[in-house]
């Protein structure tokens, strides 16, 4: 099997980087400032390898990273990143779909399952408890479109806005994966946020 290896370029008209053949995802992700907030938005084919290779090169850093999974349990967010040959022993995954909320090997708070309004603030806080032993590190968001369908675009607008801002400010790297959704209204005031934002598929 043939893994995607998707390739970027910067279009300063649009302040998008477009798919191309002249550079590679890491490249671009390793010449940002250290609190840079990046947004890729992949295609469905191209998601999953996006995400791998995000989390491989923020990883390169030699930094410990905070994954925020929207999108699969804590158990199957381990599960796979294992398989796809991703270290998962420096990375602290929070798990915003269960809301089993996890910090190294350790629940430190556990709610209903499916995100709920006071949701964003418990996943905000745990997002910023990891990033204050973590400077000079990431978080990686996964996804934007999943946050915006659970509460709604407005919402998750406010909720990345003050993470954002507050993550740079303690010199972490931000980056968020989404896919374009057509039942998802909205992402645009979303991904206008982030410093960069990163098309690939």
């Amino acid at each position: 099997m043939t893994t995607y290896r998707p390739q970027v370029k910067i279009d300063m008209e649009e302040t998008y980087a477009i798919l191309c053949h002249s550079s590679s995802l890491e490249r671009q992700l390793s010449t940002m400032r250290q609190n840079a907030a990046f947004c890729i938005v992949a295609g469905d084919v191209a998601y999953n390898d996006t995400l791998v290779e995000a989390l491989q090169c923020l990883s390169k850093k030699g930094k410990a990273g905070i994954y925020v999974s929207a999108t699969r349990s804590y158990d199957a967010t381990c599960k796979y990143l294992d398989a796809r040959g991703v270290d998962i022993s420096q990375l602290i995954i929070i798990d915003a779909m269960t809301m089993e909320l996890m910090y190294g090997d350790c629940a430190y708070e556990k709610g209903s399952a499916g995100m709920l309004p006071e949701s964003m603030g418990k996943i905000s806080r745990a997002v910023l408890r990891g990033a204050a032993s973590n400077s000079g590190g990431f978080v990686l968001f996964d996804s934007v479109e999943v946050f915006a369908r659970y509460e709604d675009a407005r919402s998750a607008r406010v909720f990345f806005s003050q993470t954002l801002d507050i993550l740079k400010k303690t010199n972490v790297t931000a980056v968020a994966i989404s896919t374009p959704s057509a039942s998802t209204d909205g992402l645009d005031s979303i991904y206008e946020l982030f410093d960069v934002k990163i098309k690939v598929g």
